[in-house]
């Protein structure tokens, strides 16, 4: 089995999709999953951004459409960007994602982490993806990012393991520039 996990993933909703490049839609051809972070909604009507500090980001509305044709499986929604614009940009992206019949992982939804399974003859392994608790909306809503949280992804990854022969996890996090870790996430 052969999972390809991917980083950021981001795309102006006003400019053109930028291209992957043949030797990589090969790479993603000859695995079984390919996992990237989308890294921030694509947004509705009428978006209102999420009051933060830095940067709101957006995405053009074509490029999930885009990484399916390139190969991509599944997306991690779990980052710094993905509330930038609220719940219905974030259920909006969702709606995206499931009429592509694609995977997607990093959320939770009524509090219920999203796991995807990939499954071969003989293994099934499960993806789940976390996010720092930077800007990443209210625990309240029906859908949120999933956080770093020791209980929570303790018992995720359990949840997981009694499912899967094995379990990979993706953490999206630390200070921009940073060569090593937060203390936080060392420990």
């Amino acid at each position: 089995m052969k999972v390809t996990i991917c980083g950021d993933y981001f795309t102006s909703p006003n400019n053109e999709i930028p291209t992957i490049s043949q030797s990589i839609k090969k790479i993603f051809k000859d695995s079984d999953s390919v996992l990237i972070n989308f890294e921030g909604p694509v947004t509705g009507v009428n978006p209102k951004k999420s009051i933060k500090t830095g940067p709101n980001l957006c995405q053009n509305k074509s490029s999930i459409d885009y990484l399916q044709q390139c190969g991509v499986t599944d997306l991690s929604l779990a980052n710094n960007h993905f509330y930038d614009y609220g719940q219905e940009s974030i259920i909006n992206t969702v709606n995206i994602i499931n009429s592509l019949n694609m995977g997607f992982i990093g959320c939770r939804i009524r509090h219920k982490s999203k796991l995807t399974v990939v499954k071969s003859d003989q293994l099934k392994i499960g993806l789940l993806a976390y996010a720092e608790e930077e800007w990443c909306g209210s625990n309240n809503e029906e859908i949120t990012i999933s956080i770093i949280d020791d209980i929570d992804v303790t018992r995720d990854i359990q949840e997981a393991k009694s499912h899967c022969d094995g379990v990979v996890v993706v953490l999206h996090g630390n200070n921009e520039y940073n060569k090593l870790p937060s203390p936080s996430l060392r420990k």
